[in-house]
């Protein structure tokens, strides 16, 4: 019996132990660690090195810090090691890409770092390297183009985005008539500086354009092509009934003569000129230069009111037309 109590004993024991210093433990998890400003600075940082330097890019990293409270870390940089480096930006990464720079110029790069309540730590060790031009641009990506016969004017207008490569100074714009064609100096229609280009160079309608884009870098390395986009301008549907002006009765469709190549079609009928939308009607037709119907269902006319219907056309966006028809204005009227 006495041995049993002892065994009983010694159970209870080590079970008490256990959960006390589960306890313990659990509160020190729980209780948050407040870190006052000791107003010491942080340390020096160190490891300062360069990982990437070419293209008119530079890029540096270093080792973390071992303070708790470090907030970010300060760049500075210099072309004269003599001369004082200016502060250029602050990451809380533990490296810095630094792009635009000049090839032939030498960068000189020291860090420091600056804690929560604002102490700051002593300049790193330089470092420095030269981003010689070697390597060929990225070319731009996401071509985007949309023709537009307009207002009697005929553009097209291609967005695309940058390049990768940080050191592009432009983008030349190539265009032909047939695809897969070899991008040139007789292909060459524009250059841009910006992500955009608007063709509006002796365009016609119901021809097909195919376009490329290169980017060239500050240094004359061109990249490779882009992948090729196209679109041809449609001519504008015709508005065949309601007549512009028209007195009618109720009806069941609209009728309009189609492009002269198939398209995609949006009839939008509106309370006003410029706003005020009632329906949208999106419809395809393979028929070229045809009258076609286009039934209207679900809409209530208001008798004596003014209506406004126009009917646009689409090859590649269903949000930007290629081209679109007059604006034509009929009422109801019961009985007429």
């Amino acid at each position: 019996m006495l041995q049993f109590l002892k065994k009983v004993m010694t159970s209870t024991t080590k079970l008490s132990f256990a959960v006390f210093f589960l306890l313990l433990f659990s509160c020190d998890r729980d209780t948050p660690v407040e870190i006052v400003d000791d107003g010491i600075p942080p340390a020096k940082p160190t490891g300062l090195r360069i990982f990437r330097a070419h293209d008119g890019e530079i890029g540096i990293e270093w080792n973390h810090n071992l303070e708790k409270d470090i907030k970010f870390y300060k760049i500075f940089r210099t072309i004269d090691p003599s001369d004082l480096y200016l502060l250029i930006d602050s990451t809380t990464a533990t490296y810095y890409f630094d792009y635009g720079l000049e090839y032939d110029s030498t960068y000189y790069y020291k860090i420091s770092a600056v804690d929560q309540f604002g102490n700051e730590s002593v300049m790193s060790d330089s470092v420095f390297a030269t981003p010689k031009n070697i390597l060929v641009p990225l070319p731009p990506y996401y071509i985007h183009i949309n023709a537009r016969n307009w207002d009697d004017s005929l553009t097209i207008k291609i967005t695309f985005s940058p390049s990768f490569s940080t050191d592009v100074d432009y983008y030349e714009i190539h265009r032909d008539k047939t695809p897969s064609f070899l991008p040139d100096s007789g292909s060459l229609i524009g250059i841009s500086k910006v992500y955009s280009y608007t063709d509006k160079m002796n365009l016609e309608l119901l021809e097909r354009y195919y376009y490329k884009i290169i980017s060239v870098d500050k240094g004359g390395l061109k990249s490779q092509a882009s992948s090729e986009v196209s679109d041809l301008l449609l001519d504008k549907p015709k508005l065949i009934f309601p007549q512009d002006n028209a007195a009618l009765n109720y009806f069941a469709e609209f009728k309009i003569q189609t492009s002269s190549i198939p398209a995609d079609y949006k009839l939008v009928l509106q309370t006003n000129e410029i706003y005020g939308t009632k329906v949208e009607l999106n419809f395809a037709s393979d028929q070229s230069n045809s009258i076609i119907s286009v039934p209207i269902r679900n809409v209530t006319f208001e008798p004596y009111v003014d209506y406004y219907w126009r009917v646009y056309t689409y090859t590649k966006s269903n949000n930007i037309p290629n081209s679109f028809s007059e604006l034509y204005k009929f009422t109801i009227v019961p009985g007429g």
